[in-house]
């Protein structure tokens, strides 16, 4: 086992209840962001990186939602295992919530890191023009979604860094709400429910900042964190691999499937997509879910709070768009 793989096996199993023996992994992962040629050039997405290992004759394009993009050393792990590349994009905010996907995806061949209800919300079903029966999402794991704190950002202030929602300035937290768009962010819809108690004090702070701002662009808020995965602090590590920059927030985390759904229809890309619907399933593929913090592996127990009702957050998603829609196509952190 490689020092690297160590540190990723002890620091996972803060995340994980039960505690589970990770499987040791080989060699280190290929990032090849400065692929230029590979890089998309299409409307509606963001270059999320490539990953390979050794000579592959197929791309398979894997596009996330925005917060779900996947660590390149995991996709390299399984580009190992089936001798195919990926190229991963992130289907942006404004193409999202403007129902601007169907030319997007018609250059995708899977979306992973999505969960039923997010696809019935973003518009991805009218863009495949699929119903719910014909959705035929596979599930791969499961994930929490949280609020996580950037720790760059109480530092740079001065402030002690939050370690439960309580300890999150008012403010703070509707910069964090406002500037995470659940119509692009699974994580984001799954938390709305949680704010049902600001939603009022939310809307008369928005319309006192309207009226000192004399019809003025809305003030873009204060982002102190994300909403994000609690897998999040193991995708993405610090150069050193011991620390990162959000810290997640145990008691606001809360439970959601995590599936791959097959999108390009041409038989041969197709059948790609499928042998890593089977890849992800088996057990070296969970393994692989696992080890590179692409999700907790099927099955496994985790600490979180249930999903809310479905009715609970349509109701937050109506109370979001109406605060902050605007402000959330294009946020922008300050300090």
């Amino acid at each position: 086992m490689t020092s690297e793989t160590s540190t990723r096996s002890a620091r996972r199993a803060d995340y994980l209840r039960p505690v589970r023996v990770t499987v040791a992994v080989g060699a280190a992962a290929i990032l090849l962001a400065s692929c230029t040629s590979s890089v998309p050039t299409e409307p509606g997405v963001t270059w999320g990186g490539l990953a390979q290992s050794g000579e592959t004759s197929e791309l398979v394009t894997v596009a996330v939602p925005e917060g779900s993009m996947l660590p390149l050393d995991g996709l390299e792990a399984l580009s190992k295992e089936l001798s195919i590349g990926f190229r991963q994009v992130v289907l942006d905010p404004p193409a999202v919530a403007e129902g601007g996907l169907e030319g997007v995806l018609e250059d995708v061949d899977v979306l992973m890191g999505v969960d039923e209800l997010w696809l019935d919300t973003s518009g991805v079903q009218e863009a495949l023009h699929l119903t719910g029966g014909d959705l035929k999402a596979v599930s791969y794991g499961s994930d929490s979604a949280c609020v996580l704190v950037d720790r760059s950002w109480f530092s740079a202030n001065n402030l002690a860094i939050p370690s439960e929602l309580a300890a999150v300035d008012p403010k703070q937290l509707e910069g964090i709400v406002a500037a995470s768009n659940p119509m692009a962010s699974p994580y984001a819809l799954a938390l709305l429910p949680m704010w049902k108690d600001h939603w009022k004090s939310w809307g008369e702070t928005q319309g006192a900042a309207q009226e000192t701002q004399s019809g003025a662009e809305p003030v873009t808020p204060v982002v102190a964190g994300i909403i994000g995965s609690v897998l999040e602090p193991l995708r993405h590590p610090n150069n050193l691999g011991t620390d990162t920059r959000y810290q997640a927030l145990s008691d606001t985390c809360v439970q959601r499937q995590v599936s791959m759904l097959a999108v390009s229809t041409n038989p041969e890309r197709s059948v790609l997509v499928g042998e890593l619907a089977d890849l992800l399933t088996s057990a070296r593929g969970q393994e692989i879910v696992a080890d590179y913090a692409l999700a907790f592996p099927l099955g496994e127990d985790i600490e979180a709070q249930d999903t809310f009702p479905v009715e609970d957050i349509t109701a937050g998603l109506k109370s979001w768009t109406k605060l902050f829609a605007p402000v959330a196509l294009s946020p922008k952190d300050q300090s």
